[in-house]
């Protein structure tokens, strides 16, 4: 990702050695911040359209796979939409209605009046930053342990420390 090759290109402007490690933690932290961008983003387009949206009816055309809905707008034209969610056990049928929000000022920016089309997409996609925000976190706290217990294992010797004798 972009964030392993600015890593990259640090430590070779550096001359310091590359670690896997390093580059593996910076991925995760770089994807884990760049997923969380995206989330936010698609929450404001969620939240904007339940807060000033407009609802109507639509009427779905196509019920195979992810539903296709047409809906008219109060300026009197027809647009169509199709759900972000796939559903291949769908109840859904040619003619049946469904609630849909649009913008007023852009009424061919809608999504469906339900959890899958509003919320889906940002939880799913703010599910994956927080996974990967983990592991990057998990990453830190391990090369740290492992550092901490390098420098006292170092600091043990230099005063002398052979660990315990198991004669007695």
């Amino acid at each position: 990702s972009l964030g392993s090759g600015l890593l990259v290109l640090f430590l070779v402007i550096r001359q310091a050695p590359v670690r896997a490690e390093n580059v593996v933690m910076s991925g995760f932290a770089v994807s884990a911040l760049l997923l969380a961008l995206v989330a936010w983003s698609l929450s404001g387009d969620s939240l904007y359209l339940v807060g000033q949206g407009v609802r109507v009816e639509a009427t779905v055309v196509n019920a195979a796979g992810s539903p296709l809905v047409e809906y008219v707008a109060a300026n009197g034209r027809t647009y169509h939409r199709q759900s972000h969610v796939s559903d291949s056990e769908s109840t859904l049928a040619p003619g049946d209605k469904l609630p849909l929000l649009y913008d007023p000022a852009h009424p061919g920016k809608s999504r469906i009046d339900s959890f899958d089309d509003l919320w889906f997409p940002t939880a799913l996609t703010g599910g994956f930053a927080l996974m990967c925000l983990v592991i990057s976190l998990g990453l830190l706290v391990l090369k740290l342990r492992k550092r901490s217990l390098q420098r006292q294992g170092l600091s043990r010797k230099r005063r002398g420390f052979r660990g315990f004798d198991r004669r007695g």
